[in-house]
């Protein structure tokens, strides 16, 4: 089913913090069974993007221990 638009109150994306994104990445695609495609956003960091079926569901960006 393809959904074009969410109800007010609705979860429609989720953008995850993680301290390994390389681990994250292969847990996160193996259990949803979905693509990512990182992206530089700066100095040694990434924006990495899950999408299904070529549709942006969620994304992954590191942060350190100290958040």
């Amino acid at each position: 089913m393809h959904v074009e638009k969410h109800q007010p109150g609705m979860f429609s994306w989720a953008d995850m913090p993680v301290l390994d994104i390389d681990k994250a990445q292969d847990f996160y695609t193996r259990l949803l069974g979905v693509n990512a495609t990182s992206t530089p956003i700066g100095p040694d960091m990434s924006y990495v993007m899950l999408d299904k079926a070529g549709k942006s569901c969620c994304a992954l960006y590191r942060v350190s221990e100290e958040v």
